[in-house]
């Protein structure tokens, strides 16, 4: 039978790529949602490249309307999947962000999800797919239907980062699959610290990073700026404002709101500069680096903790008393515009509290601190490589494999669990385990190539282009190498993947 393959389409153009090649080298049938502007919407009503059986526009079926929700209908589809629709809900960056637009009802909320639920059934069960090919989760829908389709057993493969600069994996959710590596033939390698400092230093996320960062600042005086405002004031359409996103961004306010962001963003870069350290005393003290925000590594991956002034205050109240709390703002926040002062200030009155600037290296930092600290983030990973303990407060992909990590569920584990990491020492041999576990299931891709003059949602800011399909194809034909590449990850998972149904399959018809 022909694996049916669902794919999640967005304006990044990189999964519309992976299904272009997956089809030249695997029988499957191709179906796909697609949620995209109203220009290259255009492209794929007409597009022969990829033979879809059927598409969905995810936007005709959903809008934004205060009408009252079926509530017998979500609870029954938060029994039927096991999900929290609120937990979801809260976590939506836009529902806050567009706040400066638009306050979201609560019957907004809830009708608007009602319709993505209903949506995502009609799709699934029409074609029962046996993979999902979709981003990494980072919005609400997207979370949504994630979630719906585990409970539903239908696979899930997705690109994420293994936050060692330019290592990936193909799979679902931030985890390592280690079914299809043979763990007893790893390269028993002894590293020492130095020498796995230096492997650190030559996949540094720090660096991807900065890389995201320099291309997602705006110049506002370059031909790509300027023509994504004309197109933004003077080109955008009716239905193009109506989606969730976009509710409410009616000409005068976007320019009213992004002047008002970068004249805030100039002033809160100036009180950090005034109030923040620059240099690292010579005292014992607990790192905890700040997550930008909002993020899915916070807001989806850990919910509960994503009130981060609150845990700040949470580990001050649980230090010894000889140990100060260094906290450190993330230097990619100046793409949201930094944080409101009184986060800051409410930071700064805190008596064993000391808010370092976000140019200070956490390199350096994590080097002379005794015990690090963090949500989510790739400093607990970092730790490690220096020999320091840390505690993590949600899954990341690292955790199951280094054992002198230590996990709290809950704040007021923090105490107890601060005082035993300060005790624990970092096993070499389990971190060099975990280094060859990692270079045997990620492989090394940079996830920037695909913004280039070549692609043709370029353009703008916005992806809101007409593409043509000779533009696509030469944009396909440019990363052929890089998609061929994808594809491969993909299909070893789907291989391993119906191989092991097959062995299940087969051994339950043995019992029979």
């Amino acid at each position: 039978m022909k694996d049916k393959i669902l794919f999640w389409l967005d304006p990044g153009l990189t999964n519309y790529g992976i299904s272009y090649f997956l089809n030249q080298k695997h029988d499957c049938e191709l179906f796909s949602i697609i949620e995209t502007h109203e220009k290259p919407r255009k492209f794929y009503e007409k597009q022969t490249l990829t033979p879809f059986k059927k598409i969905w526009f995810f936007h005709d079926y959903v809008s934004t309307q205060n009408k009252k929700p079926d509530m017998e209908y979500l609870s029954s589809i938060e029994k039927k999947y096991g999900i929290n629709i609120w937990v979801i809900a809260y976590a939506e960056r836009f529902f806050a962000l567009q706040s400066r637009y638009h306050k979201f009802t609560k019957n907004e909320i809830l009708y608007l999800i009602e319709q993505e639920c209903r949506f995502f059934e009609q799709v699934l069960d029409e074609i029962n797919p046996n993979f999902l090919i979709m981003r990494d989760v980072d919005m609400h829908h997207v979370n949504l239907l994630h979630q719906i389709c585990k409970s539903r057993g239908i696979q899930i493969l997705s690109l994420f980062p293994a936050k060692m600069g330019s290592k990936w994996i193909v799979s679902d959710t931030d985890k390592i699959n280690t079914e299809s590596i043979n763990l007893t033939d790893l390269a028993k390698n002894n590293r020492s610290f130095n020498e796995l400092q230096n492997y650190l230093k030559e996949h540094s996320q720090q660096k991807w990073v900065q890389k995201y960062v320099s291309t997602t600042k705006i110049n506002f005086l370059n031909k790509k700026t300027l023509t994504s405002i004309f197109n933004l004031f003077f080109s955008e359409k009716k239905n193009e404002r109506e989606k969730f996103m976009s509710i409410g961004r009616t000409k005068s306010k976007v320019f009213f709101v992004m002047l008002t962001l970068l004249l805030k963003r100039k002033y809160r870069q100036s009180f950090l500069d005034r109030h923040c350290k620059t240099e690292i005393n010579d005292e014992k003290f607990v790192f905890f680096p700040l997550h930008v925000s909002p993020e899915r590594y916070v807001d989806i991956s850990a919910p509960f903790f994503a009130n981060q002034l609150e845990v700040i205050k949470n580990i001050a109240k649980s230090l010894p008393v000889d140990y100060t709390l260094y906290v450190k703002e993330h230097f990619a926040m100046v793409t949201r515009y930094w944080r409101e002062i009184p986060f800051y200030k409410e930071i700064l009155a805190l008596p064993n509290v000391e808010l370092i600037h976000p140019s200070v290296s956490s390199e350096e930092i994590i080097k002379k601190s005794s015990l690090v600290i963090t949500i989510t983030g790739t400093a607990g990973l970092q730790a490690a490589f220096y020999g320091k303990p840390s505690i993590i407060m949600a899954h990341v992909i690292y955790l199951e494999f280094l054992p002198f990590m230590y996990r709290i569920k809950n704040l007021e584990e923090l105490p107890d669990t601060i005082r035993t990491a300060l005790k624990t020492k970092v096993d070499l041999t389990d971190l060099n385990r975990f280094v060859e576990i990692l270079e045997k299931a990620s492989f090394d891709f940079d996830s920037h190539i695909f913004n280039n003059e070549h692609n043709p949602t370029s353009k703008t800011l916005f992806s809101n282009v007409e593409i043509s399909e000779s533009e696509m194809k030469s944009f396909l034909d440019h990363n052929q190498k890089t998609f061929e590449l994808l594809v491969f990850e993909h299909l070893k998972k789907i291989k391993q993947i119906n191989s092991k149904h097959s062995i299940t399959d087969e051994t339950k018809e043995e019992k029979v």
